[in-house]
């Protein structure tokens, strides 16, 4: 089953939002992203792409929350699932997930989870390997206070974490456990299938051993009329031939899907080590965020 990914990066000083308005806005130049899927981004809340800083400081003052020198004004909450949670059109194409219900879910999830005035952006990305959402949140508490630490810290993070995939479960995702040890028997089951990918692949790409074909003389009988026999002995071979073109064009097309299939695994191998480390959040990793969500 696919996983819900769930992770947050600081937005600390004016520089730092405007990196990731320009980023996430594709303002410069982004190299993992495919140019020709970039119409596919869709932007729900922040339509007139402003700077990041400037919107978490308007709301800041319309909160009219107090800001020390060193408080974080907003948040990036990225919400995804691993790639296999994707499913591709029949032709190999991505699909729009622009308006889908999984969509529809992540955006009323930000605005539940954090409240609707919070949430200043929300950006869905499908111009990368898997479509994700980049949403930025002001970390404004209940009670109206600009605090980081109070609406992210490891326990509010472990919280964020099972609630996301319990609102993501309709879709077929689940939360990873809080134990280093789910990575490893997922990318055990990658590295499976990678492995039995090369053994397959083995089999098929195995020469195999050339059949002779015979052409016996003709008979006496055959003689009556050599065209005849002619005619037939060259349908016979072309019929031998056609099944043997057959059956290499066959196992061919299994070498060509098992390769892709393979690379997909390579894939979804990079990404799942990269993206279950944030979805697990170890206990050590969290703990050593703490200091740096003060304030």
């Amino acid at each position: 089953m696919p996983y819900a990914i769930c992770r947050v990066a600081k937005i600390k000083t004016a520089q730092a939002g405007a990196a990731k308005t320009a980023h996430n806005y594709r303002q410069r130049e982004t190299p993992n992203a495919d140019t020709e899927r970039k119409p596919l981004n869709r932007e729900y809340i922040n339509t007139a792409e402003r700077n990041y800083w400037e919107l978490a400081t308007e709301r800041i003052q319309e909160a009219g929350a107090k800001v020390r020198h060193d408080s974080v004004r907003g948040v990036e909450v990225l919400l995804t699932a691993s790639p296999e949670a994707f499913k591709r059109q029949a032709d190999g194409t991505p699909h729009d997930w622009h308006g889908s219900q999984w969509a529809e879910a992540n955006i009323a999830f930000l605005k539940g989870k954090f409240g609707e005035q919070n949430v200043v952006s929300c950006t869905l990305h499908q111009d990368e390997l898997t479509p994700h959402f980049h949403a930025v949140v002001v970390p404004i508490t209940a009670d109206g206070r600009l605090s980081a630490k109070d609406v992210f810290n490891p326990k509010t993070l472990r919280a964020l974490q099972t609630e996301y995939a319990e609102a993501m479960k309709p879709f077929g995702m689940e939360r990873g456990v809080e134990h280093s040890r789910a990575k490893h028997e997922v990318m055990r089951h990658v590295y499976g299938a990678q492995e039995r990918s090369r053994g397959e692949l083995a089999t098929l790409t195995k020469p195999e051993p050339a059949t002779r074909l015979r052409i016996e003389g003709p008979s006496a009988l055959d003689l009556v009329n050599l065209s005849k026999w002619r005619a037939d002995q060259e349908a016979r071979l072309n019929a031998e031939l056609a099944r043997q073109l057959a059956a290499a064009n066959e196992r061919a097309s299994k070498a060509a899907s098992i390769a892709q299939d393979s690379a997909s695994a390579k894939d979804r191998e990079k990404t799942l080590a990269r993206q279950l480390a944030s979805v697990e959040g170890t206990k050590t990793k969290e703990i050593g965020r703490r200091e740096s969500f003060e304030g």
